[in-house]
């Protein structure tokens, strides 16, 4: 299921679950940007199946993706790209709800053009104002990534080996200006032993130290 706009809200104002879907992380006060698009600030929903975000103030304001849509999921520090840290989630290919999305946003605004809209692989980036709880996010989306492998079994390694290695050309020429990532590819964390490891809980004590770069 590539990026939808999340339809099923409870009373609370929260995702309707699936069967046998449970929430294993909650981030409130949480900035969601499509491509270059802030659509403003709600809460984050990793579960069992799927990320998902709510506005807090919107409530039709709502996404949803699953993860074998996800081909990289990285921590970015890279403020050029983001105003604050976030969790960068590159999607598989041209997603056209997203790119409609932005686009809906770029005419109500009234100062961008056709041409001007995004024309590659949609980006996603979650920015928690509590930005030390960004390791926490990053642990669990490894953990369910890895219960979430793509059903189209490994017939794009090689096309998610090229978009990982573009990703990190990109993020280490941004260093120099203070920037930093860390990335996984899809469905798979490794690291040493504070990393995403098998039998990891992701609602435990966030371990210090850091992950090393990962990738599928």
């Amino acid at each position: 299921m590539p990026l939808a706009q999340l339809c099923e809200l409870n009373e609370a104002q929260k995702p309707v679950l699936m069967e046998e879907e449970e929430i294993t992380a909650e981030e409130t006060n949480t900035h969601m940007y499509i491509n270059d698009k802030c659509e403003g600030k709600g809460t984050m929903y990793l579960t069992t199946k799927r990320v998902m975000w709510v506005n807090s103030e919107d409530s039709s304001k709502a996404w949803c993706v699953d993860y074998p849509t996800v081909v990289i999921h990285a921590v970015s520090s890279d403020t050029a790209v983001c105003p604050r840290p976030c969790l960068y989630c590159q999607l598989d290919g041209y997603d056209p709800d997203a790119c409609a999305a932005e686009s809906e946003g770029e005419e109500e605004g009234g100062e961008e053009t056709q041409e001007e809209t995004h024309d590659g692989p949609t980006e996603l980036r979650f920015a928690p104002e509590n930005e030390t709880r960004l390791q926490h996010l990053f642990k669990c989306f490894c953990e369910m990534a890895a219960l979430n492998p793509d059903p189209m079994g490994g017939d794009d390694t090689d096309a998610g080996q090229e978009l990982f290695t573009q990703f990190m050309i990109e993020q280490m020429r941004n260093r120099s200006a203070g920037g930093d990532a860390q990335a996984g590819g899809e469905g798979e964390c490794e690291g040493d032993d504070d990393g995403c490891e098998e039998g990891d809980e992701c609602d435990g004590e966030e371990e210090e130290g850091e992950m090393e770069d990962a990738q599928e």
